[in-house]
């Protein structure tokens, strides 16, 4: 949104925004389309070497379906979906409305009123990051309580 709120002031305008998210969309997913494998021994650039060495003292196993039934059915899946749908639908309130409230309703310049907009995003992104490493270090109680806290 700072980099949004730059743009839309500059004379490249307000659809530049749109074209160059598009380019960095396309450029991370043709990197993720090249380096991306399901197994090392499917990857391009891992020599057979390395493929024995990742794969030396692991046992083989057969794959088996994903019992998608059991997980659809459970209710903590259910739980943490609504949860996740209901973080994404206030966080894109946020994204799209408070850069134009900063503007018109309080009078920010638009490239200000980017970074202001950006900031509950970017509290939201390191509150997770120092949740989950917190999460990782508690072992004083189970996943499933973790999961519900």
């Amino acid at each position: 949104m700072p980099v949004g709120g730059q743009l839309c002031s500059s004379s490249a305008g307000w659809e530049a925004v749109y074209y160059i998210h598009a380019g960095i969309t396309v450029y991370l997913f043709t990197l993720w389309v090249i380096f991306f494998k399901d197994t090392p021994h499917t990857h391009l650039w891992t020599s057979r070497r390395e493929v024995a060495t990742i794969v030396k003292g692991k046992p083989s196993t057969v794959q088996r379906p994903p019992p998608y039934g059991k997980i659809v059915t459970t209710p903590s899946v259910w739980a943490i979906g609504l949860a996740s749908v209901a973080n994404y639908f206030a966080m894109q309130l946020f994204v799209v409305f408070m850069p134009s409230y900063f503007h018109n309703a309080l009078g920010f310049p638009i490239n200000h009123a980017g970074l202001l907009a950006a900031l509950p995003v970017l509290a939201q992104f390191f509150v997770k990051l120092i949740g989950a490493s917190l999460s990782d270090r508690c072992h004083f109680s189970s996943e499933t309580t973790k999961a519900r806290v």
